[in-house]
């Protein structure tokens, strides 16, 4: 039987949150900082269009390997193991493709929306002509309102896809050396 979270389980959650990135901050820090560098090369791009779209592909790549290798230290402190730096980068190399490609897919989700929303209004523009303002004034409000609870249902969904995905490949290759890379079978050997 599942127990209510409430208040007070939410307050231990975060006060867990905070000692465990407390105990490693230095690692934390660490895999933070490269993410930080590239973010603000984005910024510092300006008006250069090359220069913006290579410093936000190296800002997302970075995320990703930091966001798993962050996700793989908590693991290990959680496991009662002190992580290191290199040992959770290496584990993050292998599973920031994935998270990669989950972003990606959102990524295409909501730019799918957008051209959707996008494709209605035109539309509606052509179909009630430039007289009826008020009218596609509304129509063009409710498609936004419609699109924007979607987008939100959607995006608190998958906001959790990249963690789901760094877990679950930690769990699949816990599971693989314990079995030696073969199948537990059932009943007597």
């Amino acid at each position: 039987e599942p127990a209510e979270i409430g208040w007070r389980g939410a307050g231990s959650i975060i006060g867990r949150s905070l000692d465990t990135f407390g105990s490693a901050f230095p690692l934390f820090l660490a895999l933070g900082i490269p993410v930080a560098i590239f973010g603000a090369m984005t910024v510092v791009a300006g008006t250069n269009l090359m220069a913006a779209i290579v410093a936000s592909i190296l800002t997302a790549l970075a995320g990703a390997v930091a966001g798993a290798a962050m996700m793989c230290a908590t693991d290990d402190l959680g496991r009662g193991v002190r992580p290191g730096l290199g040992d959770v980068l290496d584990r993050a190399a292998a599973r920031a493709i994935p998270l990669v490609l989950a972003s990606l897919v959102v990524a295409g989700v909501v730019g799918g929306l957008i051209a959707v929303i996008g494709i209605v209004l035109v539309a509606l523009r052509l179909v009630l002509g430039p007289d009826s303002v008020i009218v596609a004034g509304v129509a063009i409000a409710a498609v936004i309102l419609i699109a924007g609870v979607v987008a939100t249902v959607l995006a608190v969904r998958w906001s959790l896809s990249g963690q789901a995905i760094v877990l679950d490949l930690l769990t699949a290759s816990r599971a693989r050396r314990r079995t030696h890379g073969g199948a537990r079978r059932a009943g007597p050997p």
